[in-house]
């Protein structure tokens, strides 16, 4: 098995190419190829995934410099075999004879042996013109060369679609280069400790006996950050529930709600059940919940989530029911909730780091679609929120189109809302809420706005 090819034909399928249309995300293709690609290779297959992911138009723009004229479409597997060469000799530390010699072999595995003459002067090239950009900088260390291809357009140089770099140049002026940097690394490794089950110091010193370093979050009590990734069966007592991996960005869900007990609250778009178990995971709080979310399938997520945590049991009574939380008739037994929670479809421009994917699948009339639909979820779910009773909105979205300008909206269309201030330092003070922007060795991108419902 060829690993480069199997990383080519996953990108051919997750990645728009020559005029292709694809919609296959990078984490189900993965899932799929990890079932036969042996273990040991696995890590190798998912940094060449990611990286190519990650450094798509660069290294494409980099492959049409060296090639005499362009692939046709149905060769694409071919391309993208060549742009995992090209990420080898750039980012990675495979020794260059490795990279190159492994790619063109990949010519037999696609079945065009023609195909490894091209690769292997294209690569051959890519490998002079770096080791002339290392001459030049007079570094010998091939472990971090530089990068040998510098572009002055900041959509080729940091890898991300035109539109996409212009609404936030417009957006945040002074961050914009940080999130495109941001978004081109790897995240931390950020677990939540199950209060049900353990306290933070404690399963801190369980990551300590296990070898394991690990440090607290700065912003919510249950954040635990790895200092390296970890499979999860070699965390201590993931199995038994002792621990989630989750954002600390979405760890604050929990506590800006300002729980109390006995609340009714609900979980509005609920799956795949992180914030969701997270609510039901401080025993001290007797909260009855309901989970919804438009897609069974997604729930049963949330259904694996609670039985792995031990949470069917914890708290008040639970239900997770599938529906359309903005079509009230379908769900809603008239019972008004004290607590909403609104994690809302959104764009996940916060989270690109995570998963570098969503910048290729993304369009401009997306963002536009998606605020309309989140204006409409919060119309309909404001009748269902008793008087006092607070609803949190949040995405993981950074762009002011779906958060800020949404709760601008919404609040002007309403005669009972109360904006209220957050209990949080952390991120950019909006007009409604704080912006969360995706920082090193921190939280994602992500917003929160808080509105309580006024007293009729």
């Amino acid at each position: 098995m060829n690993i480069r090819v199997e990383a080519a034909l996953i990108l051919s399928r997750v990645i728009p190419c020559a005029g292709t249309t694809v919609s296959a995300q990078i984490d189900d293709c993965l899932d799929k190829a990890f079932q036969r690609v042996p273990l040991q290779d696995q890590r190798l297959l998912q940094e060449m995934v990611y990286g190519v992911c990650r450094r798509f138009l660069e290294l494409e723009h980099t492959a049409h410099q060296l090639l005499k004229k362009p692939l046709r479409k149905k060769d694409n597997d071919v391309f993208f075999l060549m742009l995992v060469g090209l990420y080898q000799l750039t980012y990675m530390r495979i020794p260059d004879h490795a990279a190159v010699s492994e790619t063109v072999s990949g010519g037999n595995s696609l079945k065009k042996s023609w195909a490894k003459g091209l690769l292997n002067g294209v690569l051959r090239n890519a490998q002079r013109q770096k080791q002339a950009a290392l001459d030049k900088a007079g570094q010998d260390d091939q472990d971090s060369p530089p990068a040998p291809f510098q572009h002055t357009n900041p959509s080729l140089q940091y890898s991300h679609p035109a539109w996409l770099v212009e609404q936030l140049q417009q957006q945040w002026p002074e961050q914009w280069r940080s999130i495109l940097e941001q978004n081109n690394v790897h995240p931390p490794f950020v677990l939540r400790a199950n209060q049900s089950k353990t306290t933070t110091p404690d399963y801190l010193t369980l990551l300590a006996d296990s070898d394991i370093p690990a440090s607290a979050g700065q912003y919510c009590p249950d954040t635990i950050y790895l200092e390296s990734p970890c499979a999860v069966d070699k965390l201590p007592r993931f199995d038994q529930g002792y621990a989630s991996v989750q954002d600390e960005a979405a760890q604050l869900c929990c506590s800006l709600l300002q729980l109390e007990d006995g609340n009714r609250v609900l979980d509005a778009c609920a799956a795949p059940g992180g914030k969701t178990s997270h609510l039901l995971e401080h025993p001290e709080r007797n909260i009855e919940l309901l989970a919804l979310d438009l897609s069974a399938k997604r729930l049963e997520r949330v259904t694996e989530n609670f039985a792995r945590l031990d949470l069917q049991q914890k708290g008040g009574p639970t239900t997770i029911k599938a529906a359309n939380a903005s079509e009230l008739s379908s769900w809603w037994d008239q019972k008004q909730f004290d607590r909403i929670l609104v994690d809302a479809p959104c764009s996940a421009t916060g989270v690109i780091r995570r998963h570098p994917d969503i910048r290729w699948h993304r369009q401009p009339k997306d963002v536009a679609a998606l605020a309309e639909l989140q204006l409409q979820l919060l119309s309909a779910l404001w009748q269902t929120l008793a008087p006092g009773g607070l609803l949190l909105y949040a995405t993981c979205s950074i762009l002011k189109t779906e958060n800020v300008d949404v709760i601008s909206q919404f609040v002007n269309s309403q005669s009972d809302v109360e904006h209220q201030a957050l209990e949080i330092s952390v991120g950019q003070l909006q007009q409604y809420g704080r912006q969360l922007l995706p920082t090193e060795n921190g939280p994602d991108g992500f917003y929160f706005a808080r509105l309580k419902k006024s007293q009729s």
